[in-house]
C-alpha cells in the first residue's frame, strides 16, 4: 500500500519545462522595429536609446496600445 502513495511524497520533482513565450502581433512588431532601429543606429555610430515618439510614429497602432504593450514587454524583461 505504501508503494501506491510514495510518488506523492517524493520531494524531487521533474524539471519544469519553460512555457513558450507568447507575444501579441503588436508586441512582435514592436520588438522587430526596435531590433531593426537599434542595428541601424549602431551602424551609424549612434548607440543611444530609441526615442519613444519615433516608435509610436513607426508602428501603426494607437499610442495607448503601444504604451500598454511596451509595459508588458518590460515586465517580461524583453526590453529595457
Amino acid at each position: 500500500m505504501a508503494g501506491k502513495f510514495s510518488r506523492w511524497f517524493d520531494t524531487e520533482r521533474a524539471p519544469q519545462r519553460e512555457t513558450p513565450l507568447r507575444l501579441s502581433p503588436l508586441q512582435q512588431a514592436i520588438l522587430r522595429w526596435l531590433r531593426h532601429e537599434l542595428h541601424r543606429r549602431q551602424r551609424a555610430g549612434d548607440a543611444g536609446s530609441v526615442p519613444y515618439p519615433e516608435l509610436v510614429r513607426a508602428i501603426e497602432a494607437d499610442k495607448a496600445s503601444i504604451t500598454s504593450e511596451v509595459r508588458h514587454l518590460l515586465k517580461k524583461n524583453l526590453v529595457g
